[in-house]
């Protein structure tokens, strides 16, 4: 590594050191049900709790990583002189990258504060995202802040969200008045309880539990929409029609499941409803 690259990145990676150690003894603000001070031990157990259905964690986090090489690899290729001119830049292009850096690093720090008043552990991740990228963008100038500012923001996919289980709800209640609908359209009785579809001689019931809710397909295919859209794409107009274009599919899906049920329940009795 030149010299001048040693120079960039001996500031970040002191900083890096120094905030990894913040988060690591100082990270989670909540000692519940997980004893620990580690902000990377409590994030890494929901992704082998299955409770916390977070195990897709992993996943996100090696796609986060193989983005961030991929975009940084990129544009190194587009500037291959960079450790020419663009490296020994005038004083004011310097301090504006570390201002950027700075700030970012600054904001992180007030969202763990906020986080540890607060008693959330989710909002020191979302502080400790807003560092990571500071300290990218402090080493690796505009072109590793540019590259980061994607694969840091999908690592948000990685968090496990309570929010997730209100939404869930709406969706499953929003699914049960569909089918309930079709299928009255179709000349089936069928009558709705909150969640519960049921015949009316008592001959069968559904209920859509929370695990059938379509929260998990939708966190999955926006996650998927994001990412297809980021790689296949280089305007965000485009990407967000991927996105947007991927939601109704997750509650068309659902609705065509519990009407399929319902129908399958209708001619065979509950014992095809059940397969």
């Amino acid at each position: 590594m030149k010299q001048e690259t040693w120079i960039r990145w001996a500031p970040a990676l002191a900083c890096g050191v120094v905030l990894l150690a913040l988060f690591q003894f100082f990270g989670n603000p909540v000692r519940g049900y997980i004893d620990t001070a580690s902000l990377f031990y409590w994030w890494g157990f929901q992704w082998v709790n299955p409770a916390s259905e977070g195990e897709h964690g992993w996943l996100i986090l090696g796609l986060s990583g193989w983005l961030l090489w991929r975009n940084v690899k990129n544009a190194e290729c587009q500037m291959p002189n960079a450790e020419g001119p663009e490296l020994n830049n005038s004083a004011l292009g310097t301090r504006h990258s570390t201002f950027a850096a700075m700030v970012a690093i600054a904001a992180g720090l007030a969202l763990h504060a906020l986080g540890f008043v607060a008693q959330q552990t989710r909002i020191c991740i979302i502080a400790f995202l807003f560092c990571l990228w500071g300290v990218l963008r402090l080493g690796g100038g505009p072109r590793w802040g540019r590259a980061a500012v994607f694969p840091i923001a999908f690592l948000a996919f990685a968090i496990p969200l309570n929010l997730l289980d209100s939404v869930g709800f709406t969706l499953r209640v929003w699914v049960v008045e569909a089918s309930g609908a079709i299928a009255h359209l179709a000349g089936i009785a069928v009558l709705r309880s909150g969640t519960l579809l049921a015949s009316p001689d008592g001959s069968y019931h559904y209920d859509v539990a929370a695990a059938c809710s379509g929260v998990r397909s939708l966190t999955a295919m926006v996650a998927l929409s994001l990412l297809l859209g980021y790689l296949n794409f280089r305007s965000w107009p485009r990407r967000a029609v991927v996105l947007i274009s991927c939601l109704p599919l997750v509650y068309l899906g659902n609705v065509a499941r519990i009407v399929s049920i319902i129908f399958a329940a209708q001619l065979g009795g509950p014992k095809w409803g059940n397969l």
